[in-house]
């Protein structure tokens, strides 16, 4: 399983690791030709959870058009609301289409295995509130997308225990604040868990 953080380049060659991956947001994109150069896996982020900037995030996607290396760009969402986003997902899933890149569905309250468009969606990318994320709906959501064989990746995992929780339903890729904002503190235990599952401390939040 891969540890995306929102770092920027410098910071991806830093901490340079089979299991660490960079997830790009609007406001931090810089030098990606580089980072996708070097063969680091990346994802891309609306950045939905902090305010959508539509102008923004056009720009950064369209700029970072034919870039290898992307496992999942996430459509348009609104936090713990499944209608609204499905609502989003009609208007930008075809946008995402034409550029390339796999467009990710992003998972929100009231989402079950039997309201995903699973037609269009290319990765799935688990939102939600904390009780939903860790539920039976998003679990089995993420067991579905695993037997179509598309890339699942959870957003805020900001401990060891997320992490093992986030294995044992099948993820690809997590991200959590964390572990770039604290990184000398907690980046290379982070990457020991996701490449090895190791038990390490620390409580969940």
């Amino acid at each position: 399983m891969l540890l995306m953080t929102t770092a920027g380049h410098k910071t991806c060659m830093r901490w340079r690791h089979p299991n660490h991956g960079r997830l790009v947001v609007p406001r931090c994109w810089d030098r990606m030709a580089e980072t996708s150069s070097e063969g680091i896996v990346w994802g891309m982020d609306n950045d939905c959870f902090n305010g959508f900037n539509r102008r923004s995030w056009l720009r950064m996607m369209l700029s970072l058009v034919g870039l290898p290396g992307c496992v999942f760009v996430s459509a348009p969402d609104v936090v713990a609301d499944h209608d609204a986003t499905l609502g989003l997902w009609h208007e930008w899933q075809p946008q995402i289409f034409m550029t390339g890149f796999p467009a990710a569905f992003v998972i929100q309250d009231g989402a079950t295995i039997h309201n995903v468009p699973w037609e269009t969606t290319e990765a799935i990318f688990i939102g939600g509130t904390t009780e939903y994320k860790l539920g039976d709906a998003a679990a089995e959501i993420a067991t579905e997308a695993n037997r179509r064989e598309l890339w699942v990746h959870m957003g805020r995992v900001n401990s060891y225990r997320r992490i093992r929780y986030a294995q044992s339903i099948g993820c690809d890729s997590v991200d959590g604040t964390m572990w770039a904002k604290f990184r000398d503190t907690y980046m290379a235990n982070g990457l020991t868990a996701v490449s090895s599952g190791t038990q390490l401390r620390l409580e969940a939040t």
